[in-house]
């Protein structure tokens, strides 16, 4: 039979693992954890604070960014697009990007000119609530969802 004072220790040490998993619980924040920033592709959902058109979401705008190389590649909506990038904690910029000249729809061929101006004036980057953001400045001007494969992550 325990004694009493080995049981008071046994009920301080449950009492004290009760916390720490209550402490360790309030800690997380239930998001999974953010995918990598290189080598992750990356869909287009927003540009400077709109919604990607559904004419030109037929089309995916993505991104994705190879660490090895520190090269960007991707599509534009009608282009295909690559260039150099640099990356220092948060900030970030894109070196002289180059692309496909192919031509296409009107609305289409705006929407990539102002998603290559947008690219051009980036100087920062976040991971948030399960999409990542590219800023110029304290605005944002790309929103991203990370894709598998073919398929769209949803956060």
């Amino acid at each position: 039979m325990m004694n009493e004072s080995v049981m008071k220790r046994w009920a301080t040490l449950g009492g004290l693992a009760v916390m720490l998993g209550v402490l360790l619980m309030g800690c997380t924040t239930g998001e999974p954890p953010a995918p990598p920033l290189e080598g992750t592709k990356w869909r287009l959902s927003q540009l400077n604070g709109g919604p990607v058109p559904a004419s030109i979401a037929a089309r995916p705008v993505d991104l994705q960014l190879d660490a090895a190389q520190h090269r960007l590649s991707g599509s534009s909506g009608v282009n295909r697009v690559a260039g150099s990038y640099q990356i220092a904690g948060k900030r970030i910029s894109f070196g002289p990007l180059m692309g496909t000249r192919m031509a296409g729809p009107p609305e289409a061929m705006q929407f990539e000119s102002a998603y290559l101006a947008a690219l051009a004036r980036v100087d920062e980057w976040a991971y948030v609530d399960g999409h990542l953001e590219l800023r110029a400045g304290p605005e944002t001007v790309a929103v991203y969802l990370p894709m598998s494969g073919t398929a769209l992550i949803v956060p």
